[in-house]
Formats: structure tokens, sequence, C-alpha cells
């Protein structure tokens, strides 16, 4: 089809393709049960790019970020690129014996702390995490949720190996969606299931 070879050479819409993202709406629901639009959704280069390009949406100088301690060294990388000034305010995810949240309590309580303040804009976090592997809880994910509601910020899931979690039932985040919570943010990308490194979504 002379049309549509020629089509394939060009540039796409911005934010992408419409029926790239109605296929990316059918295959979230039928895998995770995820009720997305095509209106949700915003298509990129790659991971990075999308990260970073939040991140120049959300943050302005002098703005925070909650990030788990540790969490995924790029990030540091491309907060860096964004602004000079951006606080990163990291809450240790692993106690002394190296358990992952183990005391649910005092991480909520920091972070309720830090969401608190005007400056705090986001957190951002990935589940399941990089680097320990752990898939965050279900119960702490909504409490997450609750206080970025009820203090105005955004948390950002950062689902890079979503597809790489195998076992007999989902977290129930999983299927969640801006539909459900105004404050929910996910970056999703094939590098990882669809063996796609340089070829993301």
């Amino acid at each position: 089809d002379k049309e549509r070879f020629h089509a394939s050479g060009g540039y796409s819409p911005t934010s992408g393709f419409d029926e790239t993202k109605e296929s990316i709406v059918n295959y979230s629901s039928l895998l995770f049960n995820e009720k997305i639009e095509k209106e949700n959704i915003i298509i990129g280069g790659s991971s990075t790019q999308l990260t970073i390009d939040l991140f120049r949406t959300l943050l302005d100088p002098g703005d925070e970020i909650i990030l788990p301690d540790p969490t995924y060294a790029n990030y540091y990388g491309q907060l860096s690129f964004v602004l000079d000034k951006i606080r990163i305010k990291g809450i240790p995810f692993l106690s002394q014996d190296w358990l992952y949240i183990e005391d649910k309590k005092e991480i909520l309580s920091k972070v309720q702390e830090e969401m608190s303040k005007k400056r705090t804009k986001a957190m951002l976090l990935a589940s399941p995490d990089n680097p320990t592997s752990q898939i965050i809880p279900d119960d702490f994910m909504k409490d997450l949720l609750k206080i970025s509601r009820d203090t105005g910020t955004y948390l950002v899931i950062d689902y890079a190996y979503k597809t790489q979690y195998f076992s007999d039932e989902y977290p129930s985040y999983f299927s969640f969606s801006p539909l459900d919570y105004e404050n929910l943010i996910t970056i999703n990308s094939n590098s990882k299931w669809g063996r796609g490194l340089g070829r993301r979504l």
C-alpha cells in the first residue's frame, strides 16, 4: 500500500498514534484488568526520555521528589538533566538487616511528613523494585496512593519489570489507572519483556 508505506517513514504524532494507544489499552485490559483510555497514554522513544519529560513537567527549581533508598541509579542522572536545584529526599526502604519495607508504619510516616511539605511534588518508585527485585506490598502501595491524594502530590510508579513478576496473582495496584487515582502516573516500557532494548514504548 503506497500510502501506508509513505506514512511509515514519517514522524508519529507527539503523543503517539491513536491505533497504537488503542492496542495498549486492549493489552493492559487483557493482562492486568487495567481500565485506561487512550487519552491517558503518551508514547515516547524510551522510558528515559519519558521520565525526563515527566520531571520537566512536574518539577520546578527548589521542588522536592521522594525516592526510595536504594533505588534505580539512573533516576539521579535523569533528574540532573532536568534542573540543577531539585531536592531529592531518599527514604530507606531496606532495614539494617536488609529486609525490604520491614517497618511500614515508620516509612509511611516519613513519606507523609515529606509529602506534606509544600515543595514536595512527587514520589517515584519502581515495582517490582530495582535494584532489590522486591515487590511492593499491596496495602503499602494503597497507603502511598492515599497519602499522595490527601497531600496533592503525585505517585509515579515505574513498571519496567511489571511483566517479569511471575505469581499466581498480581498485586491489585497493577490494575490501577489514572481513572481510579488522579494522582497516579505510571511509566511502562517494553525493553525488558519484549527484549526490545533501544526500541522501547
